[in-house]
C-alpha cells in the first residue's frame, strides 16, 4: 500500500466528468458531470491488487427518485441488437425529429465535409430521401441516415466554452477501428457541426488534437438532446484540462502517458441504463490466453491504475467499487493488447455476479470513452 496526497482542483474534476461523455438521461433525470463541483483534497492509500467482491458488498443498485433499488441485470448475457431505437424519443415518440432522412445506415455512400461550417453529404448516387418524421410519425428505421445539429463544447464548462473550427470524424458503429464513415467536419464559429448520423443507433466520434485540443475518442453516445439542454451535445477535451486530470490522478505535475498506452473512461449501466452503484471492475488482457487473465491495478503513475468517481463525480482512489456516479477512470491501459472491461457485482438474491462485460478500444496517447452494459459481449 502506497500513501499519497491528491489536490482535487475543480477543474479536475469537470475533465474527468467531461472525458465520462456526458450527456445522458438516465431514469429521467439529467447528467450534471460537466459542471465543475466544489474543491477538494483526499489524502488516501492507494491498493496495489484487486479487491474481491465479498458478501459484505452492498448489492448492484441503481437511485430512482433519491432512494436505491435493486439493478436490472434481466438482460445480462443476451447481446445487445445492433440495431433498434436506444431511447423513447429515438423513433419519434416524443420528440420531433423534423429531419431529411437519406440512405440507409447499412450502405457504403462515403461522407465527407461540404464547406466551412461542416455540413455533410453523401454521393448522389446513394442518396435516397424519405419522409420526415415527426412526433407522430415512427416511420423512419432505426439506422437511417438524418442530419443532425451537434453542439461542440469544452466538458468542464458546463457548456459555455465553445469549440468553433475544430475537426471531427464520426463511426457509424460501435467500434472506433477502421476508416470513419463522416471525414472531416468542421466545426462553426459557434462551435455547431452539422452531421448525418444513423437514426436510433449509437455512433462513435473523434475530436482530433491540435494546439489548443488533445486527442479524445467517445463510443455510445446518442446524439440527442438532454433536458434541460435542447442541441445534442459532443465534447473535446483542451490540453490544460488533460493536465490537470493526470494531475488529480497521479499526483504529477506534468505527467504525460507512456508510449503504447492510453486512458480508458467509462460509466457502468444496467439493462435499462441506470447507472450502477457497488459494482467492481476488472481488466483482462485475451491477446495470448482466450479465456483472459486478469490484470493488477497499482499506483498511478507507476503504470495500470483504475480509479473509481464518488458520489459528487470527484476522484476517490481509495474506493474499491463504483458510486453512485458508476464513473471510473483506468490509466496506462496498454493500446496493442486485446483487453476486456468486466463488472462483477452482488445479485438482489444475494448471488455474486458477472454482469457487464465489453472489449476495450484504447487509443494510444488519449482519452477514451465506453459504456459497459450488461447486454455488451467480448467482440474483439
Amino acid at each position: 500500500m502506497h500513501p499519497r496526497r491528491v489536490a482535487l482542483a475543480a477543474s479536475t474534476a469537470a475533465v474527468i466528468s467531461g472525458a465520462l461523455l456526458a450527456a445522458v438521461v438516465v431514469g429521467g433525470s439529467a447528467c450534471t458531470h460537466d459542471r465543475p463541483p466544489a474543491e477538494g483534497t483526499a489524502d488516501v492509500h492507494i491498493p496495489d491488487t484487486n479487491q474481491e467482491v465479498t458478501a459484505s458488498t452492498p448489492p448492484l443498485a441503481v437511485l430512482i427518485d433519491g432512494v436505491e433499488q435493486p439493478a436490472n441485470l434481466t438482460c445480462n448475457g443476451k447481446p445487445r441488437p445492433d440495431a433498434g431505437p436506444l431511447l423513447p424519443d429515438a423513433a419519434g415518440a416524443d420528440t420531433a425529429v423534423a429531419e431529411t432522412a437519406v440512405a440507409d445506415a447499412g450502405d457504403d455512400a462515403s461522407v465527407e465535409e461540404t464547406g466551412d461550417t461542416g455540413a455533410a453529404s453523401t454521393d448522389a448516387g446513394a442518396s435516397e430521401t424519405a419522409s420526415d418524421a415527426s412526433s407522430s410519425d415512427a416511420s423512419v428505421p432505426p439506422g437511417t441516415l438524418v442530419d443532425k445539429d451537434i453542439e461542440l463544447i469544452a466538458f468542464g464548462s458546463g457548456g459555455t466554452e465553445k469549440l468553433p473550427k475544430q475537426t471531427v470524424d464520426v463511426f457509424y458503429s460501435n467500434t472506433l477501428s477502421g476508416t470513419p464513415d463522416v471525414v472531416g467536419l468542421v466545426s462553426d464559429d459557434k462551435g455547431m457541426v452539422r452531421v448525418k448520423v444513423p437514426f436510433g443507433l449509437r455512433v462513435g466520434y473523434h475530436v482530433r488534437a491540435n494546439e489548443l485540443l488533445s486527442d479524445f475518442w467517445a463510443l455510445d453516445d446518442l446524439h440527442y438532446p438532454v433536458p434541460p439542454v435542447t442541441v445534442p451535445r459532443w465534447q473535446g477535451i483542451t490540453r490544460a484540462q488533460q493536465e490537470f486530470l493526470a494531475f488529480a490522478i497521479t499526483g504529477e505535475k506534468g505527467y504525460t502517458m507512456k508510449p503504447k498506452t492510453g486512458i480508458v473512461s467509462s460509466r457502468v449501466a444496467d439493462c435499462d441504463r441506470r447507472f450502477v452503484a457497488y459494482a467492481k471492475i476488472t481488466l483482462k488482457d485475451y491477446t495470448d490466453d482466450p479465456a483472459g487473465k486478469e490484470l493488477t491495478f497499482g499506483k498511478c503513475g507507476q503504470g495500470l491504475c483504475l480509479v473509481y468517481l464518488g458520489d459528487t463525480e470527484l476522484p476517490d482512489v481509495a474506493r474499491t467499487y463504483t458510486s453512485r456516479s458508476s464513473l471510473f477512470a483506468m490509466i496506462d491501459v496498454p493500446s496493442d493488447r486485446k483487453l476486456g472491461l468486466i463488472a462483477t457485482g452482488i445479485a438482489a438474491d444475494g448471488s455474486v455476479v458477472q454482469f457487464a462485460r465489453r472489449a476495450v478500444e484504447v487509443r494510444e496517447g488519449a482519452i477514451t470513452f465506453q459504456y459497459l452494459e450488461p447486454s455488451n459481449e467480448l467482440k474483439f
